[in-house]
């Protein structure tokens, strides 16, 4: 008899809404925030337009309210970002402005509705200075009932909430030993968790020489619910074309094939999209899991490709590589969205907030739980070490450093890609070394890309993740003015970053050096340079004058530590500097969303002379 498949059992639901307030001003930020607490809203902050992109991305807030004056009129256009992104769609947005740039601010987006052929901004509401407290709120309750969002409600603790609160305050604790946080992270999912052992056994017979489909069928058979849900897959129109409705798990794993087989087994062992799924803002359990299938599926490729022996441990090991963040969410009140809030807040990765607050990170709890579960030590390994390049180039032996380079470069092109969700969208850069391992020196293919996102669409399906029909966005060739000059050096020939801005639809010119004359059409340069090399820099006494309208926007993306840095970004300044470990790509999109805002709105108006 083998036990249940591993279920995420649900905590509470949030039925208060959650707004996102955005105010250069910290008076104003104070009082609406507190205002809004009294009422029992939730409430997070942000104190410039480019961590407000990044929560609003991160959170997915029922409402955005953003402060604007006459000094940060075009911040406004954090609005563009907010509905071109998959996420935050559906997300309106309330601005906060004074009486005498409400004009202003209306033919920007009369603007912007012309161009995209809407009638009106259904999701863009303003109120005007002055106001009363009492006239916000009305407003608020307005566009939020506009959207389907419950009016919020005072939330009282149970004893278990309470408990979590408490026990989610030890892993904060640096007297508490990291042993003992692991442990206490176990104990918490034994209450809940029965993880599904027929993947063990599963990867057992496929790493046997004498393994066949007969002795798999075998192993799925003792598993009730694994072997319904293929059944089905096996019987969809997909699949079972004209043949004959078949009923045998056997004939089952010879029609789906012994790769998919393996693949949709470990999918339906371990991932669960029930109503019963828990997940505090920001972190929904289907696009959790859709990043990790994206991973998996990714990863798995890649290790075929270069003929590594058993893509299958590649798959799961992607399919898993971020599990720890899971009981992190589920177990420990208040836990996970401290760790969002500070990272978007530093705008750095989540692994590193993790170490930087509870000195141990979902890696760390990820080798931890499959280690008591017994998988392949190299399925564990790989997990423990997915955000550690350095540690995954010097692995041993060569075979486990081929599958933790294939999770790593996986993790990198899923987030370029935009393929799910889970905590940042910081993209580290790949090092060449693991390019040519895995045989693929200047990155993946057109056809590799396009391979998976059709199976990921075919996985998902069959898994039930709801989720719009993907689709590989193409560079806008035929547009000749905007294009963006990627500047590497001696780097290797590819970087996620320059994937990502295609699949973004912008098109990207790259070369080793800056020429001389860039051409005209090039609007952006992003540079990369070499440590000890000049930054491509002219410097004047005022600042001002050294930009003019024709000059392409640099962005330098440093390699030094990040308090070096003089300046994450300008509002309005033709430079930009980004420390390569914060490689955030919602940063690189709303940047180039108010470089390019003449491109939303092409007659010149007031706002853009300010």
């Amino acid at each position: 008899m083998h036990p249940a498949p591993l279920k995420l059992m649900k905590s509470k639901s949030y039925d208060t809404p959650l707004i996102l307030i955005f105010s250069a001003r910290e008076r104003i930020r104070g009082i609406l925030s507190v205002g809004l607490q009294q009422c029992h809203y939730r409430i997070i902050q942000a104190i410039n337009s480019n961590v407000a992109s990044l929560k609003a991305n991160q959170f997915v807030p029922d409402l955005v309210i953003a402060d604007i004056t006459a000094k940060n009129t075009k911040d406004i256009l954090m609005l563009n970002r907010l509905h071109h992104s998959e996420r935050t769609r559906s997300t309106p947005l309330l601005a906060v402005v004074p009486r005498t740039i409400k004009e202003k601010l209306e033919k920007i987006l009369n603007a912007k509705a012309d161009i995209e052929g809407t009638p009106d901004n259904a999701q863009f509401f303003l109120i005007e200075y002055p106001f009363n407290f009492s006239d916000l709120l009305k407003k608020i309750t307005h566009i939020l009932a506009r959207f389907g969002n419950p009016l919020p409600q005072k939330q009282n603790l149970n004893e278990d909430e309470q408990f979590k609160i408490r026990t989610g305050q030890r892993l904060f604790d640096p007297n508490v030993k990291i042993a003992t946080k692991l442990r206490d992270i176990a104990a918490q999912l034994q209450k809940q968790w029965v993880f599904p052992y027929t993947v063990i056994k599963a990867l057992d017979i496929l790493g046997s020489e004498k393994s066949c489909g007969e002795e798999l069928a075998k192993c799925i058979k003792s598993d009730l619910s694994a072997s319904a849900a293929l059944l089905k897959v096996a019987n969809t129109v997909f699949y079972a074309k004209r043949q004959k409705r078949i009923t045998d798990i056997k004939e089952c794993v010879v029609r789906i094939g012994f790769q998919q087989t393996r693949n949709l087994l470990s999918c339906f062992s371990l991932i669960d999209l029930t109503s019963e799924s828990y997940g505090e803002s920001g972190f929904t359990r289907p696009e959790f899991w859709l990043h990790s299938l994206a991973v998996a599926l990714i990863a798995s490729k890649l290790c075929e490709d270069s003929g590594y022996r058993r893509p299958e441990l590649a798959f799961l090991t992607g399919l898993i590589h971020d599990l720890g963040k899971v009981p992190l969410d589920n177990n420990f009140k208040n836990v996970f969205p401290k760790l969002l809030e500070e990272t978007t807040s530093r705008g750095e990765m989540f692994y590193r907030t993790e170490l930087y607050l509870m000195n141990f990170s979902h890696a760390d709890v990820g080798h931890f739980l499959t280690n008591q579960w017994n998988f392949p030590s190299a399925i564990s390994r790989g997990i423990l070490n997915h955000h550690t390049p350095e540690r995954i180039l010097e692995a041993t032996p060569a075979e486990d450093r081929i599958l933790f380079e294939a999770v790593f470069i996986a993790n990198q092109i899923a987030k370029a890609m935009n393929l799910g969700h889970s905590c940042d969208e910081i993209i580290q850069e790949i090092p060449y070394q693991m390019l040519r391992d895995l045989s693929i020196p200047k990155g993946p293919t057109a056809n590799f890309i396009s391979t998976v996102i059709r199976n990921l669409n075919q996985m998902a399906k069959f898994l039930n993740i709801g989720i719009k029909k993907l689709t590989l966005a193409q560079p806008a060739h035929e547009v000749t003015e905007g294009e963006i000059l990627f500047v590497y050096g001696d780097h290797p020939d590819f970087h996620p970053l320059v994937l990502a801005l295609r699949h973004n639809g912008y098109k990207v010119l790259i070369s080793k050096q800056l020429p001389p004359e860039p051409d005209p059409s090039i609007r952006v340069i992003i540079i990369m340079p070499e440590q000890g090399a000049p930054l491509d820099i002219m410097l004047y006494d005022d600042e001002q004058e050294s930009t003019s309208e024709s000059s392409p926007h640099k962005i330098f993306i440093m390699d030094v530590e990040p308090h070096q840095v003089p300046v994450q970004g300008f509002d309005d300044s033709s430079m930009i500097f980004i420390n390569q470990d914060n490689l955030d790509m919602r940063f690189i999109l709303h940047i180039l969303d108010k470089f390019y805002g003449r491109v939303i709105v092409p007659q010149r108006t007031d706002v853009e002379q300010d």
